[in-house]
């Protein structure tokens, strides 16, 4: 996923399995979902089901990364974000 400095970014993950529980890691460390930060992280959940949000409000060249989505059963997910600057550069 390629973004602008400034936009935002969202990242959706859902796990099914009980107990519903969903860990975000950055580059193999946690998120630090805060005010602060400008990282949210909203979760809802439905018997079984878990949806998790992660939300960079405002993104900055640093939030550029591989996040994961971890279940409470071991599953990962993962999306590579790049923040840029001006016109995007090909890969």
């Amino acid at each position: 996923m390629n973004t602008k400095i400034g936009e935002e970014i969202t990242i959706l993950c859902q796990s099914i399995g009980s107990p519903p529980y969903v860990r975000w890691l950055k580059d193999g460390e946690p998120v630090d979902a805060t005010a602060e930060s400008g990282i949210l992280i909203t979760q809802s959940v439905s018997r079984d089901i878990i949806v998790s949000i992660l939300t960079i409000v405002s993104s900055k060249r640093e939030d550029s990364g591989i996040y994961e989505c971890m279940s409470s059963h071991g599953n990962t997910a993962k999306a590579q974000v790049f923040v840029y600057s001006g016109k995007p550069q090909c890969f």
